[in-house]
């Protein structure tokens, strides 16, 4: 979100969502405008394998109403279940 000025905030979105560590997370939100918004990671646990600990994720408003947590694929184990803790904020 390179040249925005934060100010005043309009709304937060707070959530987790679960999958397989392999798996691609669509998560329904409130509608935001995607200019004036930004999306943070707030955390994630792995029931098993802890060698994916470290596994980055990639957080994409790929529209006004969805937010998409794709997982690094390198290592991810299928049978692992992954919890994200996810957090959108959008400003004025």
């Amino acid at each position: 979100m390179s040249g925005l000025v934060r100010s005043t905030i309009k709304s937060i979105q707070r959530g987790t969502a679960s999958a397989l560590a392999n798996v691609t997370i669509n998560v329904a939100i409130s509608a935001v405008n995607m200019n004036k918004t930004v999306v943070n990671n707030l955390g994630f646990t792995l029931d098993a394998n802890p060698g994916t600990a470290d596994l980055p994720l990639k957080f994409t408003l790929t529209s006004s109403t969805n937010l998409q947590i794709q997982p690094n694929l390198v290592g991810a184990n299928g049978a692992t279940t992954r919890s994200v803790s996810w957090e959108v904020i959008e400003y004025y």
